[in-house]
């Protein structure tokens, strides 16, 4: 399939772009494709999820993994790219478990054609891609169309309509596995085929980046929403940070579905300081009092750790979470780890979630990783308590 995208992009090169020099063109395809950039990940990986007491049975597996990703060369302005993501069982503790994590044993998470315009200021890419998202998107990859405009240096548009998506497309150790492209219209039996995402990012200052953001899905959902980056140099030694976002969430879903959804707020401020490798920070994350399914299909949540699970639990919302984060980036090693607790009063249920991820480079193309989430959570309806780790070990090339 790849060759055949190639062989198109040889199509379009007959005629060079206007105002530019026509690069020399060679009959050898795959001295063409051996010019390109191919790089990837070979290893093996595990995952547990553990329960306390008196919870359900503890699941596990372990795969081998296969990660190949290949961009061809620019000719006219076109490349074409590729990313094919691949696993094998090794091990499962409970039968059917590893089927339900990884639904088939290879993808090609990304598979397109793209095309940049004379002067860098247009571009644009369809097929299977990660198109540009924003913190209320969901997706490891998506199949349609997008395009990115610079207007001015310091701003960039994004605008994307697409078709399918799949939430999870990876072999990395936390199990996220790979879990299918479905359509867009799947978020319910009234929903739209096209999902459609515009944003910005504009960069006023060198310390500041501004991005405001709307995405739509036609009988689901509108979103609208801001996301601000900030660097703040307190003296020579320390520099401040903040992030913060907000988004309104527009239901969409008609009554006749849904009765009782109704627009949902949700916003998430995150600040903190970093000195040399050591940063620290600390901040809320909050969902209105509102019914609403916000993360139907496409859509998804800005929640500020790893697992999340109350943040939202289902379309009740109505809930607030504190965290504080720490990162250390002493190389060869680098650790984050992140602590959250808070309550969602839909449920009243109070949540305690520790995050900690550590990842070592062994050699400059080895690597092992690992990470460790533990959740509690206390209430008359509470989940059960668990422990989900997992770890891996990368020949990168």
């Amino acid at each position: 399939m790849l060759c055949l995208i190639l062989i198109s992009i040889s199509c379009f090169a007959v005629i060079p772009a206007r105002g530019e020099e026509a690069e020399p063109v060679t009959d050898d395809l795959y001295y063409f494709i051996a010019r390109g950039e191919f790089s990837g990940d070979i290893g093996a990986a595990f995952n547990a999820h553990n329960y306390h007491s008196q919870g359900p049975k503890n699941k596990g597996l372990a795969w081998g993994l296969l990660d190949l990703e290949y961009l061809t060369p620019n000719l006219y302005g076109f490349r074409a790219g590729t990313w094919l993501v691949g696993v094998q069982k090794l091990w499962q503790q409970i039968d059917g478990y590893y089927d339900r994590i990884f639904t088939q044993d290879f993808d090609f998470r990304e598979l397109y054609l793209e095309y940049t315009a004379p002067g860098d200021i247009v571009s644009a890419a369809g097929g299977r891609k990660k198109f540009k998202k924003n913190p209320s998107m969901d997706g490891d990859s998506h199949l349609g169309a997008g395009v990115t405009f610079t207007p001015v240096e310091n701003a960039k548009i994004y605008f994307s309509a697409i078709n399918k998506w799949i939430n999870n497309d990876r072999t990395t150790f936390n199990a996220k596995g790979i879990t299918g492209w479905v359509g867009v219209n799947e978020a319910n039996d009234d929903a739209g085929d096209i999902f459609l995402s515009l944003m910005g990012d504009m960069k006023p200052i060198d310390s500041l980046n501004i991005l405001p953001y709307f995405e739509y899905l036609q009988n689901v959902m509108a979103v609208g929403g801001c996301e601000v980056l900030c660097e703040i140099p307190i003296s020579e030694d320390f520099m401040g940070f903040f992030d913060g976002i907000y988004a309104y969430h527009t239901n969409q879903v008609p009554r006749s579905v849904e009765p009782d959804y109704e627009d949902v707020q949700s916003a998430r401020l995150h600040l903190g300081i970093i000195r040399d490798m050591l940063s620290l920070g600390g901040g809320i994350y909050w969902l209105s009092n509102d019914q609403g399914n916000i993360m139907s299909g496409i859509f998804d949540t800005f929640d500020p750790m790893e697992k999340d699970d109350y943040y939202p639990y289902d379309d009740l919302n109505h809930a607030t979470l504190y965290f504080v984060t720490a990162v250390l980036d002493y190389e060869p090693v680098l650790i984050e780890a992140a602590f959250g607790m808070g309550k969602n009063r839909a449920h009243d249920v109070d949540t305690r979630e520790f995050d900690l991820w550590i990842f070592w480079d062994i050699l400059p193309s080895l690597e092992l990783g690992g990470y460790m989430c533990w959740n509690d959570f206390s209430g008359d309806n509470a989940d059960p308590d668990y422990i989900q780790s997992g770890s891996s070990l990368l020949f990168k090339f």
